[in-house]
């Protein structure tokens, strides 16, 4: 553990302030899109992922607010995959806000559509929880690697 810390600040230190957000921006960007695919919702029978239910939801309901969601979150990811290492100005950082607020959308339509205390389970629960906070974590670095961008160029 102590040998893989030492290996990150090494890593991190050798790289100026803009780079090192771009870097974690894209570290915390990658882990939560992780966390989204790993989001298990349960069916009357079985359990299984969320981006396995998203997929299953555009070929099998037609149009319904499932389908819908569906059709958004996998806008938003082909989106999230074209524009994760581009530098970062106004219109980039608008995108992964609207880009985050795609990718939510099926988890609050599913959420609201049935009684909560049928998400009451730490599958759901927690890469929820870190889809939701490491996403608007690497918006904040993506923000701070912009205004470092901006502060640094004449």
């Amino acid at each position: 553990m102590r040998r893989t810390l030492v290996r990150l600040v090494i890593l991190f230190s050798n790289f100026k302030e803009s780079d090192l957000f771009m870097r974690l921006s894209f570290i915390l960007r990658f882990l939560s899109i992780l966390f989204y695919c790993f989001i298990i919702m349960k069916g009357s029978m079985i359990a299984f992922p969320l981006i396995w239910f998203l997929f299953l939801a555009l070929f099998v309901e037609w149009w319904t607010v499932g389908q819908f969601a569906a059709l958004l979150a996998f806008i938003g990811l082909i989106l999230i995959s074209v524009f994760i290492k581009s530098p970062k100005t106004k219109r980039i950082l608008m995108i992964e806000v609207i880009v985050f607020l795609l990718l939510l959308a099926p988890l609050l339509i599913s959420i609201t559509g049935v009684p909560i205390s049928l998400f009451n389970y730490g599958a759901f629960i927690i890469p929820a929880i870190s889809f939701i906070f490491l996403y608007l974590l690497s918006v904040f670095f993506s923000f701070r690697e912009f205004v470092n961008q901006n502060v640094s160029s004449p």
